[in-house]
């Protein structure tokens, strides 16, 4: 390896120091724009047109005697469950709604 035939290295030129506050300005106006535009933005809730239609008189909806025989069938081991009957009525729930 030869010496001579390295390049030789140049000076680093110094850094104007303005530019590292301009830039360190910039980055905080764009922060506080930012952070403006997120607090304006308001979140707004808008029911559809199906959701409206439900009616909402405050009835319960569950049968909770049923509800309490379909658990004590399960605990029992003795819930038979039939898959083309729920099948048909979620279809035809399905077809009331729409």
């Amino acid at each position: 390896m030869n010496i001579d035939r390295i390049s030789q290295t140049q000076p680093i030129p110094a850094t104007d120091s303005r530019q590292n506050t301009d830039i360190r300005a910039k980055i905080s106006e764009q922060k506080e724009i930012r952070n403006a535009r997120q607090q304006d933005t308001d979140t707004q809730v808008s029911l559809s047109r199906l959701e409206k239609q439900f009616p909402t008189n405050g009835s319960h909806d569950v049968d909770y005697a049923r509800l309490a025989q379909i658990r004590a069938q399960m605990d029992a081991g003795e819930l038979q469950i039939d898959r083309d009957k729920i099948a048909a009525a979620l279809v035809n729930d399905i077809f009331q709604i729409s």
